[in-house]
């Protein structure tokens, strides 16, 4: 009984993790959408002026790798104070010897899928 609702508990983790990465790579996608669109024009002159689409995507990439870079510090710095005093609650008390917090595999797993789509986004497979 105590492994079935360890496996259920498991699966529903896995996929409200994994909506929670699709809504971060939304998120991404929109605001650099968002940063394409108001700089439209200036693009449009730097392309005419001999600029390729890499050279488009890098300028595009550099400017959103501030913002992105924040942002997923601050969400892994919320995500692992969240964690920690979730984990301190008496409900945990079960899982607490299972569970490690700062489980720097999953932090690095996550930012990696991240950014690999954020390049992706900027430098889809044709462009390469």
């Amino acid at each position: 009984m105590g492994t079935a609702i360890l496996t259920i508990a498991f699966w529903i983790t896995g996929v409200l993790g994994g909506l929670a990465l699709a809504l971060t790579l939304s998120g991404i996608f929109s605001v650099l959408s968002y940063i394409v669109e108001q700089r439209r024009q200036e693009i449009g002159v730097r392309m005419a002026l001999g600029a390729t689409t890499r050279n488009v995507a890098l300028l595009v990439l550099s400017q959103s790798a501030r913002p992105v870079t924040f942002g997923l510090i601050a969400g892994g710095g919320l995500a692992g104070a969240l964690a920690s005093v979730l984990m301190s609650t008496s409900a945990a008390s079960q899982i607490g010897d299972i569970v490690r917090v700062f489980d720097p595999l999953a932090y690095a797993a996550s930012l990696l899928c991240i950014v690999t789509a954020l390049a992706f986004l900027a430098f889809p497979v044709s462009d390469l």
